[in-house]
């Protein structure tokens, strides 16, 4: 299996350096979002081989609103992820924006995780998108709704890493 990013770790490390000197800290914006794109070929690969991969991403990765496999007959795309746009239920429309990424390593103890954990939730940084984020779905929501509330910040968690998530309520 061949499996590369498109950039290296040194070189994505500096283009986040740059976002930082270049555009944060002279006040063009406070968050950016900075793609890195993984891709790979399976050996072997058939719809039956992506079949099982989709099942052990079912069995395995907790949390995720939404699972997904796409085939398109050439190109498969399989993935996970915690964000969940807009709910609508009885009468009430919820958003739960999201930010932040607190990556989980295998090779944590209960001390160092708690450690991390704590240092992630208490970076400035990590809350102030958070709070970015949120505003940004506040607008949206007052658009739609007319009584629109923002609450329970709280940590999202996956198998590999961790996001924090705020729940915007309107009625």
């Amino acid at each position: 299996d061949e499996f590369a990013f498109d950039i290296s770790a040194d070189e994505y490390e500096q283009v986040i350096a740059d976002i930082l000197s270049k555009e944060i800290c002279n006040g063009e914006g406070s968050s950016f979002v900075t793609p890195r794109k993984l891709s790979g070929k399976v050996r072997d690969f058939s719809l039956s081989k992506a079949l099982t991969i989709y099942r052990r991403l079912i069995d395995n990765e907790f949390g995720a609103y939404w699972k997904f496999m796409f085939y398109d007959g050439k190109h498969v795309f399989l993935g996970a992820t915690p964000e969940k746009h807009l709910v609508v239920s009885d009468g009430v429309v919820q958003m739960n924006p999201i930010s932040g990424t607190f990556r989980k390593r295998g090779d944590h103890t209960a001390e160092s995780l708690q450690a991390e954990l704590f240092d992630f939730l208490e970076d400035k940084k990590e809350r102030d998108e958070l709070f970015m984020v949120t505003d940004e779905e506040l607008k949206l929501m007052c658009k739609i709704c007319p009584h629109v509330s923002a609450c329970c910040v709280c940590l999202w968690s996956s198998v590999c890493v961790g996001v924090l998530c705020m729940r915007v309520l309107g009625e």
